[in-house]
């Protein structure tokens, strides 16, 4: 298990987050802005295939994660705008 890589920002007015997601895991990240706390939570799945002649061998892995980030002050969660760019996904979060 790994935590996802962060690094959170607070000034006066508002949060911001920066999450280093790689471009392939794009697609299967979900952040929330909920009840004071950011979710970062995703699904992921894995297969392998090895095909020989005389046999044939499948896998595969199903994983998903959730990490809770929480914030110390009330936000104003339906205002969170995020912007993903070169692997960083930006997170700005307006306090209440």
């Amino acid at each position: 298990m790994k935590k996802t890589d962060f690094h959170l920002n607070e000034s006066e007015g508002m949060y911001e987050m920066k999450v280093s997601i790689p471009e392939k895991e794009k697609d299967n990240i979900k952040v929330i802005v909920h009840e004071n706390k950011v979710i970062v939570q995703g699904q992921r799945r894995f297969e392998d295939k090895i095909e020989q002649p005389d046999n044939k061998l499948s896998t595969s892995s199903f994983q998903s994660y959730r990490q809770e980030i929480p914030l110390e002050h009330p936000v104003l969660e339906k205002y969170a705008v995020h912007d993903w760019k070169d692997g960083i996904l930006t997170l700005k979060i307006p306090k209440a």
